[in-house]
């Protein structure tokens, strides 16, 4: 019998794996999730920046998709690696949460939704910015609200995962940027090549995922 309910959710965490990269190329449905993960990356910029002495000044969110972070001081490369890590992170963070138990999922959309709206009060400063951030707090409330049960601890584990897969999708997309990026940054403040830091996110990401497949097995 454990083999077979492991066997049922490594099935399921390789179902949400690939329904989360999938949707990362739909138009408009991934707007959303591609602005949350963003939320995150930046955020991690910021946090560092903080925990390292220095401040966060704001953070700009794109309809796009795309980020920045506007911070002064900290450890600057610390800071830059800080991004793409970040998202690995808060995607294990937010899927763990969310695997423990269905009120622990629906606690942590709520947690979500109310740091979501403290950044945006504490570091947001611009309209479009406003917008996308009410626009993921409403993701994340109305889910929550209109789903219940076991569909919503599945909805929070989905936010986690795609999270950590459109980091690592993030990352594969340098590839074809080679002037531009963290990587870029990161060799510019170190003595390593921008691929060294490639490999290392790519690295952790998968870290992260085989963790959490085993994790998933276990707990399910």
């Amino acid at each position: 019998m454990s083999v077979i309910k492991d066997y049922h959710a490594a099935v399921r965490f390789l179902l949400l794996v690939l329904v989360a990269f999938t949707v990362s190329f739909v138009p408009y449905v991934n707007l959303p999730f591609l602005w949350l993960e963003t939320f995150f990356h930046e955020m991690s910029h910021g946090l560092i920046a903080i925990l390292t002495g220095g401040n966060l000044d704001q953070i700009t969110l794109y309809k796009t998709g795309e980020g920045q972070c506007h911070y002064t001081g900290g450890y600057q490369a610390l800071v830059t690696f800080s991004g793409y890590l970040g998202a690995v992170l808060w995607g294990m963070f937010i899927y763990l949460g969310a695997l423990s138990s269905i009120r622990t999922a629906h606690q942590f959309g709520v947690g979500l939704s109310i740091f979501v709206g403290l950044s945006g009060v504490l570091w947001a400063r611009d309209f479009n910015t406003w917008i996308i951030l009410i626009a993921i707090i409403l993701m994340l409330l109305i889910s929550l609200m209109l789903v219940q049960r076991k569909p919503v601890q599945l909805f929070v584990q989905f936010i986690g995962i795609f999270v950590l897969v459109n980091g690592i999708k993030s990352l594969l997309e340098l590839l074809a940027i080679p002037n531009k990026g963290d990587h870029v940054e990161l060799a510019h403040l170190t003595s390593y090549s921008k691929n060294i830091w490639l490999i290392i996110w790519l690295f952790c990401a998968s870290l992260a995922l085989i963790y959490l497949w085993r994790r998933s097995a276990k707990l399910n």
